[in-house]
């Protein structure tokens, strides 16, 4: 690979973003973590306030860079360094039985979400707002069966039928007889730690109870930080630390103070918060400070938070919040029917190794996925957040019909939302009366997973299109009411075959959308250098540039060819 791994260690301490609904729980002082040293940013890192950074070496769509993959000829196998400590520290990721309620550590909000826009769209008050309605939102589960609850202070010993007596861990969810009516509520204002993928079932809802903030489910096992659990390596600024669990994909400094940079190579560690995940269970950083001085880390691993198996119909979660894993939040599997999603909070998503492209590592990580096909479902009134990949997206060989995004404030992911039909030849492959209402979609293209990729450019607010030329079932595709808010390439990704693009567009119901859009520089991974404010609308081409804007004129002739009679159209001088 000749490609130079361009990603930096993102430390952003945004002062001015100190905002109290942020995140899912409430907000206190956080002391200073130690401050990465800007001298190591690596300066062939495409960056927004660079005016010309370097373009992708290549166009290979979802997968990230793993940079030069040749082993200098001064650096020893990996495998052969030896741990002057005789030992790497204590992390085995097992659960920690303790109540995470009442560990201020883990009860924190996001004290920032790694903003680099800071103020500069246009919809801030409108995001406020939603925001806040989200992370105040009632439950309103209407169960007919046995409710289960679960707290952090329970006993895995109780029957769990009562509010007086919870069970406590997650992992009692296996062995109870679960059926259709049943419920499954989560104490306020608790934090679950968990190993294993929750599995859901036909027939339960799942939600909250009690008083405060929504519970919390987070995919890092437990807080990496402190204790002396990382321990010094034999190389300068290397420490080093146990990991048993599946591939590390993300790592949080101090409730998102810092995102780590994965690196792939152990050789690759030269800047504040690279890590190295290596096969025998050892994760290395690289920290110019002691990292057991900082007041959180957390670890996401490949592993899908919430599982929604073949098949399964007739499930509703509400008003829960997922945090820190390296592969998927929520994800369902296929034949799906009646899925709900409502009031929930899903940020820090996505990032582990997902398998190898001919030579190059794939990364993924969706917030919420509808995998093959599903039916009367929906997303409503959540906010998704700083994920590696899409925070909602529809994906697969076969049907989706009548699916709704609806009402959900989606922030610095690298798709707002996305949705493909892949090559297959099925028949009944497609789309039908697939609705993207009312939603609130900001900065796409600026979150952490989107620079920390290999098609750097390739981001949008809506990436959409068929994966070949045919798409036998495209019916009724409505974007309507949403705020586009400032993307770092594409407004709307939506690249078809020319041909083909003839017959889907009479099926485009587009109306009455608002669109911010500012000057920002950057390089389109399909296109090449496209100018300030790029946005995509329409056919991919070969050698043909999308509509692009950077002014109010262009904007609005650009926007024109999505959304013919759009509510607000406005160009940002920042």
């Amino acid at each position: 690979m000749k490609a130079v791994f361009r990603t930096l260690f993102a430390v952003l301490l945004c002062g001015a973003l100190l905002v109290g609904t942020l995140g899912c729980a409430k907000d206190e002082d956080d002391p200073k973590p130690p401050t990465p040293s800007s001298s190591d940013a690596d300066s062939s890192t495409p960056d927004p306030t660079d005016p010309d950074p370097l373009p992708p070496d290549d166009s290979d769509p979802d997968s990230s860079d793993p940079g030069d993959d040749s082993e200098p000829s001064n650096w020893d196998d990996p495998s052969s360094w030896d741990d002057p400590t005789g030992e790497a520290g204590s992390l085995t990721g097992r659960l920690e039985n303790i109540r995470q309620r009442d560990d201020a550590q883990d009860t924190k909000t996001d004290t920032n979400v790694l903003d680099p826009m800071n103020g500069k769209g246009g919809a801030q008050k409108e995001a406020d707002a939603l925001r806040a309605k989200i992370l105040a939102s009632p439950d309103t589960l209407k169960i007919t069966g046995t409710t289960y609850y679960f707290s952090p202070g329970g006993d895995d010993d109780n029957d769990g039928t009562s509010p007086t007596r919870p069970l406590r861990s997650l992992d009692m969810l296996e062995r109870l007889e679960l059926k259709a009516g049943d419920g499954v509520l989560l104490e306020r204002g608790s934090v679950f730690r968990i190993t294993s993928t929750v599995r859901l079932v036909s027939g339960v809802s799942y939600g909250a109870y009690g008083k405060g903030d929504k519970p919390q489910i987070w995919g890092s096992d437990k807080n990496y930080a402190g204790n002396a659990l990382w321990k010094p390596y034999t190389v300068k600024n290397f420490w080093v630390a146990d990991y048993t669990r599946g591939d590390a994909g993300i790592m949080v400094f101090d409730h998102g103070k810092g995102v780590g940079r994965k690196q792939y190579y152990l050789q690759q560690l030269k800047a504040n918060g690279d890590f190295y995940h290596d096969a025998s269970g050892l994760l290395y950083l690289y920290s110019e400070t002691d990292p057991n001085k900082y007041e959180s880390i957390e670890i996401g691993s490949k592993m899908t938070m919430m599982a929604i198996p073949d098949g399964a119909k007739d499930i509703t979660i509400e008003n829960l919040c997922l945090k820190y894993t390296g592969a998927h939040g929520i994800n369902s599997s296929g034949s799906n029917k009646n899925i709900h999603i409502v009031n929930c909070v899903l940020g820090w998503i996505g990032g582990s190794i997902q398998g190898q492209d001919t030579d190059v590592a794939q990364r993924y990580g969706n917030a919420i996925e509808f995998w093959d096909s599903a039916e009367d479902s929906s997303v409503e009134n959540c906010w998704v957040y700083q994920t590696f990949d899409a925070a909602l997206t529809i994906q697969g060989p076969r049907l989706f019909k009548n699916i709704s995004f609806k009402d959900n404030l989606l922030e610095y992911n690298n798709f707002n939302i996305e949705w493909w039909t892949s090559s297959s030849t099925r028949k009944d492959r497609g789309i039908e009366n697939f609705s993207i209402i009312g939603n609130i979609m900001r900065f796409s293209g600026y979150g952490w997973g989107s620079n920390y990729r290999k098609d750097i450019g390739r981001d949008a607010h809506i990436s959409a299109g068929a994966g070949n030329k045919t798409i036998p079932v495209f019916k009724n595709y409505t974007v309507t009411g949403n705020i586009f808010d400032c993307a770092y390439t594409y407004m709307i990704g939506d690249f078809w075959d020319p041909t083909l693009w003839m017959t889907v567009q009479k099926e485009y119901h587009v109306s009455g959308n608002t669109f911010y859009q500012c000057d920002r520089t950057g390089n389109n991974w399909l296109y090449g250098k496209v100018g300030n404010g790029a946005i995509g609308l329409g056919v991919r081409e070969e050698n043909v540039n999308p509509s692009t804007a950077s002014s109010q004129t262009e904007l609005e002739a650009a926007v024109s060819k999505f959304d013919s009679s759009p509510k607000l159209v406005k160009w940002l001088d920042n």
